[in-house]
């Protein structure tokens, strides 16, 4: 599974490098750079880790994650807001990039919930859509009830709200505007991706 990922992941971290090179000052590359490396070091760690206690995570490494990645969006915010006012003299601070750190953390954070989850199920799990697509439940056969995962589902259309917003926030402040824009029509299409393939299995 992770070795079958990796080609995605060092494609996208390579394009989102070039996109700041090339875009950016340099000094955003190699924050970019520098904070890829510390999350792909991380990344190693968890997994040895979780291959080590037998494909389980241990809770410690769990509550860890979550710590970085929520004082991670929190350091973000307050930089971003920071950079906007002239008297705190951080005028070298960019409010976008400080955005984006935050959106990222925040899809990446949504994404890894949904992974443990899928991760946790069944084979044989079945996916029971309500007609307007919420409620989701799932059934196994281990079990007679049916298992609330509506906010499993909630946490997917989550992801892809924050990555419109994300493009939303680019098109508006940075140019060329192309980029946002981009970025707002693969998450439009994603969405209406998603909810059609929901619509599929609805009874």
């Amino acid at each position: 599974m992770f070795i079958g990922s990796t080609p995605v992941a060092v494609g996208a971290g390579s394009f989102l490098m070039l996109e700041v090179a090339v875009f950016g000052p340099g000094y955003y590359f190699a924050v970019t750079c520098i904070l890829l490396y510390v999350a792909f070091v991380k990344l190693m760690m968890a997994v040895y880790n979780w291959a080590k206690n037998d494909f389980y995570l241990e809770e410690s490494f769990q509550r860890r994650g979550q710590r970085m990645i929520f004082w991670g969006q929190v350091i973000s915010i307050l930089l971003g807001v920071a950079s906007a006012v002239p008297a705190l003299g951080l005028d070298g601070l960019d409010f976008v990039y400080c955005m984006s750190v935050f959106f990222v953390l925040y899809i990446t954070n949504q994404a890894i919930l949904l992974g443990a989850r899928y991760f946790q199920m069944d084979s044989e799990t079945v996916i029971y859509l309500s007609p307007y697509i919420f409620p989701v439940f799932t059934y196994t056969s281990e079990s007679t009830d049916l298992t609330d995962e509506t906010h499993q589902g909630v946490r997917i259309f989550k992801m892809l709200g924050a990555g419109l917003c994300w493009g939303i926030t680019m098109a508006i402040l940075i140019t060329p505007v192309n980029i946002g824009i981009t970025f707002i029509c693969f998450f439009l299409l994603a969405i209406a991706a998603v909810a059609a393939i929901c619509v599929q299995f609805i009874p």
